[in-house]
This record gives structure tokens, sequence and C-alpha cells, in this order.
């Protein structure tokens, strides 16, 4: 609300919130639309919620930890939209290694926290699976999906952001949900012929696992197989050659200016 030029609106999801919590939200910002999940949804199912309420064809989205650095934040990603009115997404950082150079790059995974959605895209696209535990999930997916459909993640350095990051230990029940949604990835997205490479990239988590938190291995193993059966509807495998050219765009992205096209 600080912010100058301020967004047009401003809208706030409440997950799995208790009523008179969302009461009192409303009473403290009654300029603030408010949505309100009574269920669990997940960073992207709320995402989903928030994306097909609002009324602009471009979302600026913000976990609840992470907040813009500069108070002409909206005039920046107004200026970076016109420079880039074909993305897909814009999306920022919030380390300092990300700021320089000042030159925007194609990028494969979008940052989680803090970004922009094209909701023309993200509606094409179907939006987030919903998962309530979306880590090591939601950003490489969203990721893949649109690279696979050949659109474009657009890095912005000058855009910084602020998050109040939560450094997390190496934990039992954490990591056995993260490994479910590694393998949920390599499931719902890699085509049969592909399924070698994503077993080797499982058994590398499994052996990085094994090395530093070996309690996780039973529960992860025995969640996957009704983790990826809940979740099997949504499987829709992309072309191996997009798969391969999303893990090149991993390893070196690629700097654009406002002239490049597809």
């Amino acid at each position: 609300m600080r912010c100058d030029p301020a967004p047009a609106e401003i809208l706030v999801h409440l997950d799995e919130a208790e009523p008179d919590t969302a009461e009192y939200f409303r009473q403290q910002h009654p300029t603030v639309k408010c949505l309100v999940s009574a269920s669990a949804q997940g960073p992207g199912g709320a995402r989903n919620r928030l994306i097909a309420a609002a009324a602009f064809p471009w979302v600026v989205n913000f976990d609840d930890d992470a907040r813009p650095l500069n108070a002409d934040f909206f005039l920046q990603v107004e200026n970076a939209v016109r420079s880039f009115p074909d993305a897909a997404m814009l999306t920022f950082s919030n380390q300092p290694q990300d700021w320089t150079p000042l030159e925007p790059c194609t990028v494969a995974v979008p940052s989680g926290y803090a970004s922009v959605f094209n909701k023309a895209w993200f509606e094409r696209l179907g939006g987030f699976v919903p998962l309530p535990f979306a880590y090591c999930m939601e950003e490489v997916d969203i990721g893949l999906r649109i690279h696979a459909a050949k659109g474009r993640m657009i890095h912005i350095p000058e855009v910084r952001i602020q998050h109040d990051m939560i450094i997390r230990p190496v934990e039992k029940a954490f990591q056995a949900q993260v490994l479910g949604n590694i393998a949920l990835f390599f499931f719902l997205r890699y085509p049969l012929v592909l399924w070698p490479l994503a077993a080797l990239k499982l058994l590398r988590r499994l052996l990085w696992l094994a090395l530093r938190c070996p309690k996780a291995l039973p529960a992860g193993l025995a969640h996957i197989p009704s983790h990826l059966w809940r979740y099997r509807h949504h499987r829709r495998p992309v072309n191996a050659g997009r798969i391969v050219s999303w893990l090149l765009l991993q390893r070196r992205p690629i700097p654009v200016t406002t002239k490049d096209t597809h």
C-alpha cells in the first residue's frame, strides 16, 4: 500500500482460515479484496483463485513473506510489461547476485515468491496443480509447461524483492513430502521415453537423502504411490525435445532484448 504508484487492486487469499480471522482481516483492510478458503488450497490452489478473481490482464503475486524492495515497484513492472508484452511470466529475485548484470534473460524456472503472471497465458495452461504442500513441484512445473508451450519467463534484474526466507532444517516429514513431489513432477510431465532419466534424477535425490536425512526415506518412498495416484488426472506429458531444451535453459539462461521474438 506504500508503493507509488499504487497497484490497481489488491487481493489476498486466506488459506484454511477461520471465519473470525477473515472478518478481522476485512475490518482492518476494507479496500482489499479478500478470498477465503476453509480447506487448505496450498500456494498453487490459492494462486489459481487469486488470478481467476483478478480484474486485470497482468497479476503481480507475492508469497506472504515477500514484498517490493522499492516504492516504485509497480512502475518498474509496468515498464517491464511494455518491454515484453508477449511474456508468459515476469520473475524477480531477492538475491543480490541475480541483480547484475542489468540484462533481462529468459529463465527455465520462475521465483515462487514474487512474479507477474500474464493472466491469458496462465488460464491457457490451466493454472497450478493444487498441492497443499508444493515445495519442489510448483515452480518447476509451471516453468516446464510454459516452456513446452513456447512461452517465455523473463527475469528482470532491476526489479528487486525483499523475501524473509525461512531456512528449513533437513527434517524427516518435510523431506519425505519433497521426495513425493519430485516423483510427482516426473510422473506428470515426463513422457515414457524419458522415464529412465527421471529414474536417475530420483535416484540422485534418494542418495542425497541417504546421506543427509535417512529417516525420511521410508516415509518418502511409502508416500509416492498414493501421491501419484491422487494427482494422476493432472498427467500431461511434455514433448521430450522440449524437456531437453528446458533442462539446458536451466543451466544457461538466455539474455534477451525487447526486439527478441520467439
